[in-house]
């Protein structure tokens, strides 16, 4: 298990804290989506930093949450559950590992959540991607992104699953790695409905 950290005694309700320190602390997307049942929630780009999986303190940032858009600490809590969808490594190169939860959460116990990950032809710009495809991803396998090449991502989450289309769309860019600091300065938009396939902030 790659520096992952553990924490015990405290399971879902301590991921949701954990969620919110952590993005308070990197100055993070700390808008929630809320329960998506009702109406449609508009597309937010948001901006942020997190830290590198390996070579950080073990209380910082590694992860985002998908449905919350917080940066979150890359933790398995007693219970099997995790508080984040998808983490993140910077490698020698100064290329970006972008790693589903079960690349990175391994054990009997442990219940992450699939992650689908695509990476877009080679210089494909980030404001060229409004729509998420619906085919062409690969499921809870680590890619390599370098900096300026984003990534699309979809995660099925819980508040999703009683839906038809049951997929959390996004996409994600590295604008620049501080090596000596081990921090990744990244943009994200993230679609908060169910379904919804859009990439464009502030539309659905």
């Amino acid at each position: 298990m790659l520096n992952l950290r553990r924490r015990r005694g405290f399971a879902r309700t301590a991921a949701l804290a954990c969620a919110l320190v952590a993005a308070l602390w990197a100055g993070a997307c700390t808008r929630a989506t809320g329960n998506q049942t009702g109406s449609l929630t508009l597309a937010i780009e948001d901006t942020g930093q997190l830290f590198a999986l390996t070579g950080s303190r073990p209380y910082l940032p590694s992860g985002i949450n998908l449905t919350t858009r917080n940066v979150v600490v890359v933790t398995v809590f007693d219970d099997g559950s995790v508080a984040f969808d998808v983490a993140f490594d910077i490698m020698p190169n100064g290329q970006v590992r972008v790693m589903p939860p079960r690349t990175v959460a391994i054990g009997p116990n442990v219940l992450p959540p699939s992650l689908d990950l695509q990476v877009p032809a080679a210089g494909t710009a980030w404001s060229a991607i409004t729509v998420a495809p619906q085919t062409g991803y690969i499921r809870d396998t680590a890619q390599i992104i370098s900096v300026g090449q984003p990534i699309l991502m979809q995660v099925h989450p819980t508040l999703c699953s009683l839906q038809v289309l049951s997929a959390l769309s996004a996409k994600f860019v590295v604008d620049s790695v501080n090596a000596t600091t081990r921090k990744i300065f990244f943009r994200l938009l993230a679609n908060p409905n169910c379904g919804q396939r859009g990439l464009v902030s502030h539309q659905y």
